[in-house]
């Protein structure tokens, strides 16, 4: 009750300060987004599909990476993100943050230091739905503004970025524009689990398996006349098709894939790999070897659904994508 309420009245601050804190910021965001002597910091988006184990990879690498993230803190101030990312490194440097537990990717319950998707940031110029979007969709304003508010914070401290909003994993061509140099980790999980986690969410909420739950991928609607087993299967499908036919948009070193499994049985080794493609030089803040990942890969459903969600996963591939 009491982190409420002390979150509370700093989201009401930073909602009061905001018309003040922005001209202010502007200058500031101008000032370091024209800094070019820092080749080393780029903005580094984890992405896949939902349930895949993103949030607890995302937890891992800000834990014992000295990496730019948006915590919590940082998260309530989304209207002027340079100002709450001031902040949070003033509160907290680079302290670690000591949090490996989630609902359905929120932190909230971790304190202000734990990372956050922080959605609102980018609905300042996207829209809520669709979730996919192209190349050439955004205004080059919005694009202007969005490039100049990470980079700003990127050369302001010096350090990579790194992001974990998986509805960047549709919008590979908008931030092609926007982020050239950009990095992304691709996180797969054994579709037959992930598709499960996401039937056993819809279950957890009350919801009917045939409706519709989290990030969407491009025409889902031809989705919604499937049954609850195959929609999971194919929300998975194609929000992962989508990452493999738009990551041309990209160089190949510019992305790295990930499988959950591999992880969770050996996360030094994973997150050794990832400091070394964002930039060597980063700083280490925790051994990766004191973690304690659990692969969580068992079956949950009844005998017969989950053997109908065995059979939808069966019938996609998973392999090629069908990309022709």
């Amino acid at each position: 009750m009491k982190r409420n309420y002390k979150t509370g009245l700093i989201r009401r601050f930073a909602r009061l300060a905001s018309p003040f804190a922005g001209p202010v910021e502007r200058i500031r965001i101008k000032r370091y987004a024209a800094v070019s002597d820092f080749r080393d910091g780029q903005p580094v988006f984890i992405v896949g599909a939902p349930r895949s184990g993103s949030t607890a990879l995302y937890q891992a690498l800000t834990e014992c990476l000295d990496l730019l993230y948006i915590d919590n803190l940082a998260a309530l101030f989304y209207r002027n993100l340079y100002l709450g990312m001031w902040l949070s490194r003033r509160v907290f440097g680079s302290r670690r943050h000591g949090c490996f537990r989630s609902e359905l990717g929120s932190t909230s319950e971790c304190g202000l230091h734990a990372p956050a998707e922080c959605g609102d940031f980018w609905y300042r110029w996207l829209p809520r739905q669709p979730h996919y979007v192209p190349k050439g969709q955004l205004e080059k304003d919005a694009m202007a503004e969005i490039r100049a508010t990470i980079y700003g914070v990127i050369r302001r401290f010096r350090l990579p970025m790194l992001f974990k909003n998986l509805n960047a994993g549709q919008r590979l061509g908008m931030l092609s524009e926007i982020a050239p140099d950009a990095r992304f980790i691709f996180i797969r999980r054994d579709p037959l689990y992930t598709a499960q986690s996401i039937l056993d969410v819809k279950f957890s909420k009350g919801m009917d398996p045939r409706s519709w739950w989290s990030i969407m991928p491009k025409d889902h609607e031809r989705l919604l006349e499937l049954d609850g087993p195959r929609m999971a299967a194919s929300q998975v499908y194609y929000l992962e098709r989508q990452i493999m036919m738009d990551r041309h948009n990209f160089a190949p070193e510019q992305f790295i894939d990930i499988r959950y499994e591999d992880f969770c049985r050996d996360a030094a080794r994973t997150i050794e790999r990832l400091r070394i493609f964002i930039s060597p030089g980063i700083a280490v803040k925790r051994d990766p070897a004191d973690l304690d990942i659990v692969l969580r890969q068992e079956r949950t459903l009844p005998d017969e659904l989950f053997g109908q969600l065995k059979e939808a996963c069966a019938a996609l591939d998973w392999e090629g994508y069908d990309i022709q």
